[in-house]
């Protein structure tokens, strides 16, 4: 059923367990699931398809929630489709961690136009070291 799309970005097997991962997407199993602190930090991500072929056909700003190594919480304009991967660029202003790969996890309506996403980062980040980087150069920047 699923050889003719073993070159796509995921293999079979890639899709079969992102399936089963996002089937169990329910707020008790997520939360029991995280194995990292979550932080409240506010700075900018822009999403955009994690394709690079269709990385500019659209781009929209987005604000973090909170972060932890493996993902983060968005506040967003537009909703994020569960399942797909997308390209986030963070502002360096608070969090230095550039640009990663992350699934979209979870999508809900909040209110008209605004949307909470939560993602998972395909690659985890060590979060300590992006604030602290964070931190330092905003200490080398003051005279």
């Amino acid at each position: 059923m699923f050889t003719s799309y073993t070159d796509d970005l995921l293999g079979a097997m890639d899709v079969i367990e992102a399936l089963k991962e996002l089937s169990g997407n329910t707020e008790s199993a997520l939360i029991s699931a995280r194995t990292s602190e979550r932080i409240d930090i506010q700075t900018d991500v822009v999403i955009r398809p994690a394709n690079a072929s269709e990385r500019n056909r659209y781009a929209y700003q987005t604000m973090t929630v909170d972060v932890s190594n493996g993902g983060c919480m968005l506040i967003s304009p537009s909703p994020a489709i569960p399942g797909d991967i997308y390209w986030l660029e963070f502002s360096e202003e608070h969090l230095r961690v550039g640009s990663l790969f992350a699934r979209c996890m979870r999508c809900r309506l909040v209110s008209e136009g605004v949307f909470e996403v939560g993602v998972k980062f395909i690659v985890p980040i060590d979060l300590e070291s992006a604030l602290s980087s964070s931190k330092s150069n905003d200490q080398d920047a003051q005279p």
